[in-house]
């Protein structure tokens, strides 16, 4: 049951998520110190939520 739990709720955080980022689809500017690109924000945030999910998990599995 508390596994069940876990993956309604990890389902429901990626909707909002997903939501979230469709309703930002603007270009914005990111610098990387050296260039400076412009792209879609929903790729940003995408982006961004998997080298956090891949960040977690290494994070939970690593001793």
């Amino acid at each position: 049951m508390k596994n069940q739990w876990r993956l309604v709720s990890a389902l429901v955080i990626a909707l909002v998520v997903i939501i979230f980022a469709i309703l930002n689809v603007e270009p914005v500017r990111i610098n990387f110190g050296i260039t400076a690109v412009h792209w879609p924000l929903i790729l940003v945030i995408v982006v961004t939520l998997i080298l956090g999910v891949i960040t977690a998990v290494l994070m939970a599995t690593g001793q």
